[in-house]
């Protein structure tokens, strides 16, 4: 009879493996369309296992109830083949299998259960057909076994057929655990350093994926801060150009020149000779100011722009003071206005006196070719740029002489009073005096010089558009270089380029500086140099 509860036990167990691999064949997961389906999953072999093998134990059991009592020999050799079936099923399939299983997941899933069992598949496998999968295995072993061993044992004890192997059994298992107690203590220490080690690391992977999250989200938020910015720097130049335009058409009028000319009067040729530094000296100053203003508004606003995102950044972590406020920024840019004002006339008056010096001996019937015309304006640039502090022509390493048209060579005028400085002002001068510094460095000569060479090679490039050959000359087989114009003619090409230098959008010279690399380069290189954490330090 004591049968009768282990059949019912494994009759019970079955439909319970049943039961929970119909519910997990009717979930609808994505995985159990791609290759492979469910079967790719260890999970559900082992209940496939399990389901197999107590199927196996409860044909067993009926197969033994039938043959109960009878002396069929053959019905007892087949039950035999079908108890050691099921014995080799629990040894090597089912018992192992289902151990591993459940050992395994539970040590992962404790450990990172997104290793294992992501939080995902909670949308999809309910809490308690999850528990039934992985522990169902082990408890239905477990309770089997109990059952067994407690039947067996209870019908030992009311025998009293305890013998003395048993005995020696336990007390065997006894010492074993006794002699090698440090062998397991070792193995536990191990296995929880393992356990606790593998925690730290798992925090430290953790902190480096949130730093470097970090890292990347502030380096991506400082690249759209700078590409705003040099948006910003753009349109600033082009809504600047009119204001540059009418400034240099106001000093160098050669309007008023042209008028006189039309009236014929007595003086024509000293009107011309006028007419002639004039033209020259406003699109040269022209190229030299419109290029001037697209490098000092890159470093302006990039130095300005560096301030901002650390005010930024530093409002969001603590809540400091702001460095660069609206009222800085106000007065900071102001400083541009020096370009536009005593720095423009300063130039215009230089360029002047180098026009009047290299073609002043000209005279109006003089023939020019391309080539002379371009030598010509480089002797004016020479001059131009010749740097303080030159004796005899001789170059020296002191500062640009362009410098002094971008900003006063003096301190800011704030700097003057003794008394009454706010904080505001104090900032403003600071950001004056790291912009002086820029300027005077050689990155920023070498990507003026740059912007001037371009602007100048522009100059000259819409201006061989009017030195082309006539029908004779092109059967003559001349070429552009060998064909001269009088500088009469040169003159009116000359004082109509101010119109293309200056003008609004599409602005293609302008637009032609602010693409060229070195400037993008430069401005880069500004904006990373102001932008830093270590700028709130000094």
């Amino acid at each position: 009879m004591a049968l009768i509860p282990c059949q019912v036990l494994r009759a019970a167990i079955l439909l319970s493996y049943l039961s929970v691999l119909c519910h997990y064949k009717a979930i609808e997961m994505p995985a159990h369309q791609t290759y492979g389906g469910s079967w790719k999953f260890l999970t559900f072999i082992d209940l496939v296992i399990q389901a197999v093998f107590f199927g196996i134990c409860v044909l067993s059991d009926l197969s033994s109830l039938l043959t109960k009592g009878s002396d069929n020999q053959e019905q007892e050799r087949q039950l035999k083949k079908l108890i050691s079936l099921r014995d080799w099923v629990m040894a090597v399939l089912a018992f192992p299998v289902g151990v591993f299983v459940v050992t395994m997941f539970w040590i992962l899933y404790i450990y990172d259960r997104e290793l294992v069992y992501p939080k995902l598949l909670d949308n999809f496998i309910p809490p308690w057909l999850n528990h039934g999968m992985k522990w169902f295995s082990s408890c239905s072993f477990i309770k089997r076994h109990c059952i067994n061993l407690t039947l067996k044992y209870v019908d030992k004890f009311v025998r009293n057929e305890y013998t003395k192997v048993e005995c020696n059994g336990m007390l065997s298992m006894w010492n074993f655990l006794k002699r090698h107690k440090k062998k397991f203590i070792f193995v536990g220490a191990v296995a929880g350093g393992v356990y606790l080690l593998g925690k730290y690391a798992q925090r430290k992977i953790r902190e480096i994926q949130e730093r470097e999250a970090a890292e990347y989200i502030a380096q991506a938020r400082r690249q759209y801060h700078f590409e705003s910015n040099q948006r910003t720097c753009n349109m600033t130049v082009l809504s600047m150009l009119p204001a540059l335009r009418e400034g240099l058409m106001q000093q160098l009028n050669s309007e008023s020149l042209t008028s006189l000319l039309k009236n014929k009067p007595s003086n024509k040729l000293e009107i011309w000779e006028d007419l002639k530094i004039i033209s020259f000296s406003r699109s040269i100053v022209a190229v030299y100011s419109t290029c001037m203003l697209v490098v000092l508004l890159r470093v302006q606003l990039n130095i300005i722009g560096g301030y901002i995102y650390l005010d930024n950044s530093s409002l969001t972590k603590n809540g400091t003071t702001l460095q660069a406020s609206p009222e800085v920024q106000q007065q900071y840019l102001s400083s541009i206005q020096h370009l536009l004002g005593d720095g423009l006339s300063e130039l215009i008056t230089v360029v002047k006196q180098a026009v009047q010096g290299v073609l002043g001996s000209f005279s109006l019937k003089h023939c020019f070719s391309l080539t002379e015309l371009e030598q010509k304006i480089k002797e004016i640039r020479s001059l131009v740029e010749k740097k303080k502090g030159s004796l005899n022509g001789e170059e020296s390493d002191s500062k640009s002489k362009l410098c002094q048209y971008l900003m006063p060579d003096e301190e800011n005028p704030l700097t003057t009073q003794a008394y009454g400085l706010t904080e505001k002002d104090v900032l403003t001068i600071r950001l004056l005096n790291e912009t002086r510094d820029m300027l005077e460095s050689e990155d920023f000569k070498t990507v003026l010089n740059s912007c001037l060479s371009r602007g100048f090679g522009r100059l000259l490039d819409s201006t061989a558009e009017f030195f082309r050959p006539t029908d004779r000359e092109m059967n003559q087989d001349n070429t552009l270089h060998s064909i001269s114009l009088p500088l009469a003619k040169i003159i009116p090409i000359i004082n109509g380029q101010i119109h293309s230098i200056c003008s609004e959008m599409p602005n293609h010279f302008v637009q032609d500086l602010l693409l060229m690399e070195q400037v993008k380069n430069f401005a880069a290189n500004v904006y990373e140099a102001f932008s830093t954490p270590q700028q709130l330090e000094k």
